[in-house]
């Protein structure tokens, strides 16, 4: 969320006199949230120093406050775009026979060190970090970016270093499983960040695998529409597309979400 839509949304669950008493809000919701890691930087000139810790400073964990309607939770950057799209950051290109061929290893949206200074002033401030991270170079963009902001927390357990930290989408984790290399590259460098005491988890995309395979056999591993099936070559990429078994086997956590309307919204 940026600066005016949080100002928008705390409008709409303040107190209004236009319910049975003063204490009615105008929406009986409970909303919790992220910032957009530049989003205030957009709405008012100033380094992120002055406008992170005062941000910090306002109370809005929902879950500190009884009766808080609203809170902001965390920030969250977006370290690059979308796989179906073909702007997800690859360390391999998009298949030359698959419809995003043009896009060659997608985009980028920032460096290893980028990620690590745009997010220093929250790290520092204690607050919760969420990336959108869908290729396999974005993730280890990702976890390089961590890795540094938390290389004290083997020896501290406050603010940043005592929260759980997610990587959003965690889509292609890696290039197939050639030569029997069953774990993804990707789940290796979360276990490695996960040894270095940084408490970073993943949620995926819990539709991508029945409403996207078949497109992403297309786009990642240049299968044609005529041969696409169930069973993916485990060489390939689409073998390590959302790589929840993986995850599970090594022990670290995840959860499963439908980023609507990427895919429909149903119950388990």
């Amino acid at each position: 969320m940026n600066h005016k839509e949080v100002s928008y949304l705390q409008a709409l669950l303040a107190p209004t006199s236009q319910g049975l008493d003063d204490k009615t809000p105008l929406a009986p919701l409970r909303v919790v949230t992220l910032l957009a890691w530049n989003a205030d930087m957009q709405a008012k000139k100033g380094s992120k120093d002055e406008i992170v810790v005062p941000l910090s400073a306002q109370g809005l964990d929902i879950w500190q406050q009884p009766g808080q309607r609203f809170g902001i939770q965390g920030v969250k950057l977006w370290a690059d775009g979308s796989t179906q799209g073909c702007s997800a950051a690859l360390t391999k290109d998009y298949a030359k026979k698959g419809l995003c061929a043009k896009a060659r290893k997608g985009h980028a949206n920032y460096t290893a060190k980028d990620i690590q200074t745009n997010l220093q002033p929250f790290w520092d401030a204690g607050w919760y970090i969420n990336v959108h991270a869908n290729g396999d170079h974005a993730i280890s963009n990702t976890i390089s970016a961590l890795k540094a902001l938390g290389k004290g927390c083997a020896s501290a357990n406050a603010g940043a270093c005592g929260k759980t930290h997610t990587l959003i989408h965690f889509t292609v984790s890696g290039n197939g499983a050639a030569n029997n290399q069953v774990v993804p590259d990707e789940v290796k460098n979360v276990l490695a960040a996960r040894a270095n005491h940084i408490d970073l988890t993943t949620s995926l995309l819990i539709g991508h695998v029945a409403y996207w395979g078949a497109a992403f056999q297309n786009i990642l591993d240049g299968v044609p529409k005529n041969q696409q099936n169930d069973s993916s070559d485990p060489h390939q990429r689409v073998s390590q597309l959302d790589a929840a078994r993986s995850l599970r086997d090594n022990n670290i956590p995840f959860s499963l979400h439908s980023d609507g309307p990427v895919s429909p919204t149903v119950p388990l």
